[in-house]
C-alpha cells in the first residue's frame, strides 16, 4: 500500500508538472467547458462544444482562428468609423472656415476639427454688447450661414456661453451664470425662430466664467474668454 501510495503521489506531481508548463487557450478551455455542461446537463444554454449534438468533434483551432478573425474585423471597423468622422469633421470645419472668411471674422472666430466634432469659438464682441445677451444685427449674417451648413448636414449643435471673471450683478443678470446662459439661448432662440433649424438639433448651456481659455489676466485675455461656442458632432443615437 505504501509503494502504492508513493506512485499515486509522484503521478500526481508529474502531471501537476505538466500543466504548470503548459500555456492555457482561453478560447480552446470555454469551449471544452461548454461542451462537458452540454454533456453532463448542467445548462440549457446550447454553445459550440466538442460534439456540438453531432457525432463529429469540433476543430479547436478553427475556434481560436474565427474568434481572433472576428475580434480584428471589429477593431478595424472601428478604427474606419472614426477615420471617416474625422475626415467628416474636417471637410464640415472648412465649409465653415470658408464663411468666416468672407465675413471678415478670421481674428474673432476660430474653428477646429476633432473626432468630437467641430469646434466653432465665436468671441463675445460679435454677438453682444457689454454685460448683454442681445444679439447684434450685424450678427445676422453670419448666424445665417451657419444655419445653412447645419440645415444641409445631418449634425446637431451645442451652443455654449462663456464670460471671463469680471463680477455682473444686475437685476437681470444677477451674475455670470445667467449672463453666459442667456447668450446662449439667445443664440439659439435666432437659429431655430430666424433661421429655421430643428429645435431637436440643438441645445444651449452657460458656463459663466469656469472653462477659460487663457487666464484672465489681462484686458485681451479676458476678451478671448468672453465668447460663444458652437460644438458641432452627430448625434450617437442617429443611425447616420
Amino acid at each position: 500500500m505504501a509503494t502504492l501510495a508513493d506512485l499515486f503521489s509522484l503521478l500526481l506531481t508529474f502531471f501537476i508538472l505538466l500543466l504548470s508548463f503548459s500555456t492555457m487557450d482561453i478560447i480552446k478551455f470555454r469551449a471544452l467547458a461548454k461542451s462537458l455542461q452540454d454533456a453532463l446537463g448542467t445548462t440549457s444554454y446550447s454553445s459550440e462544444g466538442i460534439f456540438d449534438h453531432t457525432s463529429n468533434p469540433i476543430d479547436f483551432e478553427t475556434v481560436a482562428y474565427n474568434s481572433n478573425v472576428n475580434m480584428d474585423l471589429q477593431g478595424t471597423a472601428q478604427q474606419q468609423i472614426v477615420v471617416k468622422e474625422v475626415k467628416e469633421n474636417e471637410a464640415l470645419a472648412q465649409d465653415i472656415s470658408k464663411v468666416v472668411a468672407e465675413a471678415g471674422l478670421q481674428d474673432t472666430v476660430t474653428v477646429k476639427a476633432s473626432s468630437r466634432g467641430v469646434l466653432m469659438q465665436v468671441q463675445g464682441q460679435v454677438f453682444f454688447g457689454n454685460g448683454n445677451a442681445d444679439l447684434k444685427e450685424q450678427s445676422a449674417p453670419f448666424l445665417d450661414e451657419i444655419a445653412r451648413i447645419i440645415l444641409a448636414s445631418p449634425y446637431h449643435v451645442a451652443i455654449e456661453g462663456h464670460t471671463d471673471d469680471s463680477p455682473i450683478h444686475t437685476r437681470q443678470f444677477p451674475s455670470n451664470w445667467e449672463l453666459s446662459t442667456a447668450r446662449a439661448i439667445s443664440t439659439l432662440r435666432y437659429m431655430v425662430d430666424k433661421a429655421g433649424v430643428d429645435p431637436k438639433r440643438l441645445s444651449s448651456a452657460g458656463f459663466a466664467d469656469t472653462r477659460p481659455l487663457v487666464p484672465n489676466d489681462t484686458v485681451e485675455h479676458q476678451r478671448q474668454n468672453r465668447r460663444v461656442e458652437f460644438v458641432i458632432f452627430k448625434d450617437e443615437r442617429d443611425p447616420l
